[in-house]
């Protein structure tokens, strides 16, 4: 593996860990059909849970509508490094 940038689709910021928690875990249940990892990160003071390795911003925008399909309405891309197969 090796980290380029990239982006993800950010569906939670809040300063609760087990807030945090659940969603990762929720997120992580509803994407197992996916090819589309979820992370928690801590960016204090808040944790977010952001989806995906994408390469570009158009495949980021696919994650997105399958993060709303699943009634996550407050999601955004965020420029991130992304971790992919070398």
């Amino acid at each position: 593996m090796k980290e380029v940038n990239g982006y993800r689709v950010q569906i939670l910021a809040t300063k609760n860990i087990e807030t945090a928690s659940l969603y990762e875990q929720e997120a992580t249940e509803r994407l197992q059909g996916y090819d589309h990892k979820t992370y928690l990160i801590f960016e204090a003071p808040l944790y977010k849970i952001r989806v995906g390795d994408c390469k570009t911003r158009l495949e980021a925008e696919s994650v997105r509508e399958i993060m709303e399909d699943y009634g996550y309405r407050e999601t955004f891309i965020v420029k991130s490094k992304i971790r992919i197969m070398e």
